[in-house]
């Protein structure tokens, strides 16, 4: 991948660790910073990925002898916990199939539930995140409710995407809830009812058909995670998209979509792919040249972080003044 001016030696590392087919010189371990190395795949929640790597490429032996066991521990700790996973995914397959819910598994829930696509060590995930039709949406809750779950505060914000946290003491994972993919500005980008008609059903429970993971995968990182703002990339979006991006060549009509185009950009500007022929949204041909002057300089590249950091500041503002008019409970939960 191209060295960006802004990029560490250990982050280019990490991501030909990764992503790069090529084989690396066993000198470039002597001249890494471990410890950087660790707080920046952290930064990505990328450590049992990082260990799976230099596994399977043959590269721990370069590699620290306590570096090799943190990792490895990380590793398996995660495995544990994705197993624990696939457990209260299967409780709340359960429930619902009997109920005939009209449901489907989100994100990493669903990247560890479609097996053959990951290892099971590989994938940190932090919520179980779960679409719900919205005639099902109430009693989904109230069916997760009888089992012990319960919202993890006390008050449901305006116009959000998915209900409240709802958590259990007697289980790993808080579960999200959700009506809609996207935040509200954006929301008809990705068409829910789509989602539940062309699900999967996978040995215990549905998930996304390929297409569709593939297209949250990139809207999330860019609409909801901030990405198309701060024209940004995140690693473990990345890798979690490599898997499905073989689709792109088959479904060339997804680059009619402008954050498809946008994201597509970007992996191609890391040499993770290379997708994008001729870039067909003048909105985007700025946006490539905002980008290339962002990672090649950094004096560009600290101004336009200031500069997100103080739109999305004023836009979470707004939305708190919007929620402390709307909503009482809102005002009650910050006085606590």
């Amino acid at each position: 991948m191209p060295i960006l001016q802004r990029q560490s030696l250990e982050e280019k590392f990490l991501f030909d660790i990764v992503f790069s087919k090529k084989e690396l010189s066993k000198n470039i371990f002597n001249d890494i910073n471990f410890e950087l190395l660790v707080k920046k795949t952290s930064e990505f929640l990328s450590l049992p990925l990082l260990y799976y790597k230099l596994k399977e490429k043959k590269y721990l032996k370069y590699i620290p002898s306590e570096l090799e066991n943190y990792l490895k521990e990380i590793y398996l700790i995660n495995k544990r916990r994705n197993t624990d996973l696939l457990y209260e995914c299967k409780v709340i397959a359960e429930i619902f199939n009997k109920h005939r819910i009209d449901y489907v598994f989100l994100k990493g829930s669903a990247m560890v539930l479609q097996n053959n696509m990951i290892d099971l060590g590989v994938r940190m995930i932090g919520d179980i995140d779960i679409l719900v039709s919205k005639s099902h949406f109430q009693k989904s809750i109230t069916l997760l409710k009888s089992i012990g779950y319960k919202k993890a505060r006390g008050y449901r914000e305006i116009n959000t995407r998915h209900y409240p946290r709802l958590i259990n003491k007697n289980q790993i994972f808080a579960i999200e809830i959700h009506r809609h993919l996207l935040k509200y500005s954006k929301r008809k980008l990705l068409d829910e009812k789509n989602f539940l008609n062309s699900k999967i059903f996978n040995n215990t429970s549905f998930i996304p058909c390929n297409i569709h993971m593939l297209k949250h995968i990139i809207y999330n990182h860019q609409i909801n995670d901030n990405g198309s703002l701060r024209a940004s990339y995140n690693i473990r979006s990345l890798y979690d998209f490599k898997l499905f991006s073989s689709l792109i060549e088959k479904n060339r009509n997804l680059l009619n979509f402008l954050y498809v185009e946008r994201y597509l950009i970007i992996s191609d500007y890391l040499e993770i792919t290379n997708n994008v022929k001729e870039i067909r949204f003048i909105s985007n041909k700025l946006y490539r040249m905002r980008m290339i002057m962002k990672y090649e300089n950094k004096t560009w590249f600290y101004i336009d972080q200031f500069v997100c950091h103080i739109i999305l500041y004023f836009k979470n503002k707004l939305k708190q003044i919007f929620e402390a008019i709307m909503n009482k409970k809102y005002i009650l939960e910050k006085l606590r």
